[in-house]
């Protein structure tokens, strides 16, 4: 296991000796004076069990900048920021982007930074224990049996395409590949958005159909794309438009596969719309929710989507409830991977990575409002129409809405 050590970033050299005699007190702790120093460092000395860093350093390379390569070469990192009071607000994207676990304001108490640093190593060993499940599902042993193949050669696939990163993802076609740059457009243009549906009558179809529905209050049927822009709104169209365009993208051959997916598009509309309507009454960005709440398990819809194939033919109904226990274990991880490689905004991938809790990362400002509109918009959904992975379970909206913030009556409301 990587040995327990916290690598320290700050250019203060007065604050950085008081701050690593601290951190001295609870383990090993090397130091770093810049940004680029500590990059270096974490490449040649690491990794380290947590990375602790000032967001404010000279040299071109910020404390943002260092927690954001840490956490691409080293997922289980724990990364904990610093900063003077009053610029965390003006660091909120940038913080969340980076995966930040925690944020001190400086100065700091000796005890809190003391306590953030056992912490850290804890949530530093959850991680690495989660990492390590992986190779155990691998070798889950010939006593997981099924009737054409084995499950443990299942999951040892699927456990060796998500460590190494080479699980093969659909191709997106491209009317498809080009929603992601509008979707990131908040003053995308109608015309935008209607010439390029238009060019696909599937498309244009499938859109209107789930456009004149109850849920998205049609009083009159919509008859074309223009219209539904109006109606319903430019973004809107265009998260809709994404969202039918990757579903055509995700045909498993197996049938059970194809009824979770079938499912899984259901619950994620459902979703999608409690989502943004929560964080409507909140004045945030309703349409952003609505898109990052539609693809938040995007990465269970992938898992689902390959086992078949890595199973090399069907599984039968039993076998998913071993299958669908690492699908949920990784499918944060593979969402906000194939949101990342699909370009979509980053919003999407940053409410895939880490949507379920106990949360891996702290997040502020409007991306914190996002994340508690998804968690409980989708335990509303599921509620709703019931889980659709195989074993799962019903929610308790009272302890969702506990978690959230949210009043129950509005989570029930939703239903």
């Amino acid at each position: 296991m990587t040995a327990q050590r916290v690598l320290l970033v700050e250019d203060d050299a007065f604050l950085r000796r008081v701050l690593a005699r601290e951190v001295a007190r609870v383990t090993e702790v090397v130091v770093a004076g810049s940004g680029s120093e500590a990059i270096d460092m974490f490449a040649r000395q690491g990794p380290f069990a947590v990375v602790m860093s000032d967001l404010m350093l000279p040299g071109g390379v910020s404390g943002v900048d260092v927690l954001r390569t840490v956490h691409g070469a080293s997922p289980q990192t724990v990364g904990v920021a610093m900063s003077g009071k009053g610029s965390r607000g003006d660091l909120v994207h940038l913080i969340n982007e980076a995966k930040i676990w925690r944020f001190l304001d400086k100065p700091c108490k000796s005890q809190v930074i003391r306590e953030t640093i056992t912490e850290a190593l804890q949530e530093f060993e959850n991680r690495s224990r989660g990492m390590a499940a992986m190779a155990a599902d691998a070798g889950a042993g010939p006593s997981a049996k099924r009737g054409s193949a084995d499950v443990a050669k299942l999951l040892g696939h699927l456990s060796r395409q998500l460590e190494v990163e080479t699980l093969r993802l659909p191709a997106l076609d491209p009317t498809a590949a080009a929603l992601p740059k509008l979707l990131a457009d908040p003053n995308v243009a109608v015309e935008d958005v209607v010439t390029l549906v238009s060019r696909d009558p599937v498309l244009v179809t499938e859109l209107l159909r789930r456009a004149n529905t109850v849920r998205f209050g049609a009083r009159s049927k919509m008859t074309n794309v223009g219209d539904a822009c109006k109606r319903l709104g430019t973004r809107r169209v265009a998260a809709l438009a994404q969202a039918v365009t990757l579903q055509r993208s995700f045909k498993p051959r197996d049938k059970i596969a194809r009824d979770i997916l079938a499912k899984y598009w259901q619950h994620s509309v459902d979703c999608a719309f409690v989502a943004s309507t929560l964080a409507r009454s909140l004045e945030a960005d309703a349409d952003g929710t609505y898109l990052a709440a539609l693809l938040h398990n995007l990465g269970e819809l992938v898992l689902v989507n390959a086992t078949p194939e890595l199973a090399e033919g069907s599984l039968p109904e039993e076998d998913w409830l071993d299958v669908s226990k690492v699908i949920h274990k990784y499918h944060q991880s593979v969402g906000e991977l194939v949101l990342r490689h699909w370009e979509l905004p980053e919003l999407c991938p940053r409410m895939a990575s880490d949507h379920h809790p106990p949360f891996r990362s702290t997040l502020y400002g409007a991306d914190n409002v996002t994340r508690r509109c998804i968690q409980a918009a989708d335990a509303v959904a599921k509620v709703k129409s019931g889980p659709y992975m195989p074993g799962s379970e019903l929610p308790n909206l009272e302890e969702i809405a506990a978690e959230t913030g949210f009043d129950l009556a509005t989570l029930e409301g939703a239903l």
